[in-house]
């Protein structure tokens, strides 16, 4: 039987090597060849591959961008959506005034900037020699109240360090949202850290952008 079996084989191989001669001349008197055939299978292999790159691709940025979400970063990809109506520069006039008697004691123009996320920066119209630039945070409050706080250096008239200044804000957002009013408690600290005066005093602000 083992013998029957292998005639058998070498039996069929022969049948398809007489084959073979036959139907390729099928094919090329009709402009065509086996091989072609192959090519079709070659490009299915080819774009399915496309597609699990593409796919693959697709599902990382996917993942990356819930990373960076799950990460804390919304910061980082903030939209407009995020945006609060007093973000911007400002134009501010100060009136600095006595806490007891509430008179002016002195009055100079500022400028401002709020930005998104919490912070700002600011700056006047005082001697830049006798302080540093202001920084500080803000936050909104109920309806249109905000309140900010604000930091900077203080110098002697020879440039050394005299202090520093703190100055907290409390600030209405007009109506028209392009005007502020409100009110401000500051204090005035040694080089060693010391509280040595205490003022208060009021602005008046228009948007700028």
């Amino acid at each position: 039987w083992r013998i029957l079996r292998v005639f058998q084989k070498f039996f069929r191989l022969g049948q398809r090597l007489r084959e073979w001669p036959a139907a390729f001349l099928w094919y090329r008197s009709r402009g065509l060849c086996p091989i072609h055939f192959q090519q079709p299978r070659r490009n299915i292999l080819s774009t399915s591959k496309s597609l699990k790159s593409a796919a693959l691709i697709a599902i990382t940025a996917a993942a990356t961008s819930i990373l960076i979400q799950a990460c804390g970063g919304g910061a980082i990809a903030q939209t407009i959506s995020d945006a609060d109506v007093i973000e911007g520069v400002w134009d501010s006039t100060i009136t600095i005034k006595d806490c007891t008697t509430n008179a002016a004691t002195k009055t100079f123009k500022g400028a401002g900037m709020f930005h998104r996320g919490g912070t700002l920066s600011a700056d006047n119209s005082m001697p830049p020699p006798s302080r540093g630039a202001a920084m500080g945070v803000w936050k909104r409050g109920t309806g249109s109240n905000y309140m900010a706080n604000m930091w900077f250096m203080r110098f002697n008239a020879d440039g050394t360090l005299a202090g520093t200044q703190k100055v907290q804000r409390a600030l209405v957002l007009g109506a028209d949202s392009n005007s502020l009013t409100g009110t401000l408690n500051l204090q005035i600290i040694d080089a060693t850290g010391a509280v040595v005066q205490q003022g208060c005093g009021s602005e008046t602000a228009v948007r700028v952008y």
